[in-house]
């Protein structure tokens, strides 16, 4: 018999992403640059038709040996562009 939590829960055959519970961070790519990287998007263009252009994010690093010091949020906003087409400066 099912878990009642589980029956309660809908059930998605493709569920939609919503929210990030991960995150991993590598060194820069030093040798990597902006060709490269429309090399790599026009090889998935078909699969993601869609681009979204953000920022970098700052490196965070949770160190696990020390004691966590509290610092004050920070916000940006963004313009957000939903066409097709591209949106232009």
């Amino acid at each position: 018999m099912a878990d009642s939590a589980e029956q309660t829960l809908p059930d998605f055959h493709n569920p939609p992403v919503v929210e990030t519970f991960l995150s991993a961070q590598f060194e820069t790519l030093e040798a990597m640059n902006a060709v490269h990287f429309g090399l790599s998007a026009q090889r998935v263009r078909g699969q993601f038709p869609q681009t979204q252009e953000h920022p970098a994010l700052d490196p965070v690093i949770e160190p696990f040996d020390v004691k966590p010091q509290t610092r004050p949020e920070s916000f940006s906003f963004l313009r957000a562009c939903h066409s097709p087409s591209g949106c232009g400066s």
